[in-house]
């Protein structure tokens, strides 16, 4: 039976591996049920110890390193009458915030949002963690990656990607080796321009040995395919992925939530609800059927 992997987004820190897999197991196990595929073929829908959980939220958890702000975004700071005015604000934001070297915030913009986004700040620019693995190189992107790759097996063909969960899978791709044949990704900032895409560039570059490296590469899969909803906020400033990230990547449009409930509405249950996403998971479950 082919396994799926899923990996995990940002702002989990009350939320344990077992709990987050039970929760995600059975919402995913509810969506393949209900597409033709799994009408067809009830017995091959995977049962809870083939779908795995790459799990990272205790890394993040306890007191953030020195210099990080405590507050950040209100509420009130994020209603916003029109999405399109909403995810410029985030672009603009995006262009103007810098972050040092330990991914801490420098300048009013980025102590702004820092609230929101510092887990993916320190994981881009490989920042301080709790509770390292001395095993593993320190800095949240090794420490991440060495939990992606622990949790990526031979028999892995399909990866979920959710969030930043989808930046972490997506390198994770880049520099291992699989056999992966499907990459979803939900709700993904990837192709944020200055927070992620540019540090992403370099890191890869250095990784790959590819230092003129302009232009992100594929990651080994035979078909990605990136679902976003325009009322989720936290997959920005980008909507669609394939024109500024990749040309191969096929891009689909799901609408559920408001931007007034943002963490409901970015939460992948959210999207697990939706055909789309089932029926492309039940694709890449029935082609690696038997492989």
């Amino acid at each position: 039976m082919p396994d799926v992997l899923i990996v995990h987004g940002m702002r989990m820190p009350d939320r344990d591996q077992k709990a987050l897999h039970a929760t995600w197991y059975r919402a995913l196990r509810a969506g393949l049920r209900q597409t033709d595929w799994g009408r067809a073929y009830p017995d091959r829908i995977p049962k809870a110890a083939n779908v795995a959980v790459a799990y990272w939220a205790d890394l993040f958890r306890g007191p953030e390193p020195e210099g990080v702000p405590k507050r950040g975004l209100t509420r009130d700071e994020l209603l916003a009458p029109y999405y399109a005015l909403l995810r410029g604000t985030i672009r603009v934001a995006d262009a103007l915030s810098m972050w040092d070297e330990q991914g801490r915030p420098r300048g009013p913009v980025a102590h702004l949002v820092n609230r929101m986004v510092h887990e993916s700040a320190r994981y881009m620019n490989n920042g301080s963690v709790t509770s390292p693995d001395p095993a593993v190189p320190e800095g949240a992107y090794f420490q991440v990656q060495a939990r992606f790759r622990a949790a990526l097996t031979p028999r892995t063909r399909l990866v979920l990607g959710h969030s930043l969960g989808s930046v972490i899978a997506y390198e994770g791709l880049c520099v291992n080796p699989h056999q992966v044949d499907t990459f979803v990704t939900v709700g993904s900032p990837i192709a944020t321009p200055q927070l992620i895409v540019e540090p992403l560039l370099e890191r890869l570059g250095r990784l790959l040995n590819r230092p003129d490296l302009t232009r992100p590469p594929w990651p080994g899969v035979l078909r990605w395919t990136n679902f976003y909803a325009p009322a989720d906020v936290w997959s920005v400033p980008v909507k669609r992925l394939r024109p500024a990230f990749h040309p191969d990547i096929v891009d689909v449009e799901v609408h559920h939530g408001t931007p007034h409930r943002f963490l409901e509405t970015h939460k992948l249950v959210s999207y697990l609800k939706h055909p789309e996403l089932c029926e492309e998971i039940a694709r890449g479950l029935d082609a690696s059927w038997g492989s």
